[in-house]
């Protein structure tokens, strides 16, 4: 059976750990075939740690004088160190840290929402 897309993000509030919060979010991103953004999931060595990262790209347009040029840009950045700790940097710069402290930010996302990634990426 097939969990919907906004069962899938209502996940992220109820998560027990960061490492599930992860998880769920990978599943989340991977499920969203028909939203514009791009999703790599990598290894990278941050603080001396091994962690996971899921890194967000969304377009953004620039203007010049002519015309307007696509860019995809980071828009967010979620890393999972070896040690459990995820942090979340948001597009204005702000690093948010914990389990706790990240899911207060997500409950944005309503249960009954229609478009969570939407509203997650905004």
């Amino acid at each position: 059976m097939e969990i919907s897309i906004v069962n899938r993000a209502a996940r992220l509030l109820t998560a027990h750990t960061e490492t599930e919060l992860f998880i769920h979010l990978c599943a989340l991103l991977q499920s969203a075939h028909d939203h514009d953004f791009h999703v790599t999931l990598g290894s990278v060595w941050e603080n001396d740690q091994a962690a996971l990262r899921i890194a967000i790209e969304q377009p953004m347009r620039q203007y010049t004088d002519s015309q307007i040029i696509l860019l995809w840009k980071t828009t967010h950045v979620f890393t999972l160190s070896e040690a459990g700790s995820l942090n979340w940097q948001r597009p204005n710069g702000q690093v948010i840290t914990g389990l706790v402290n990240i899911q207060m930010a997500l409950q944005h996302i309503d249960d009954n929402a229609i478009e969570p990634l939407q509203t997650l990426l905004a």
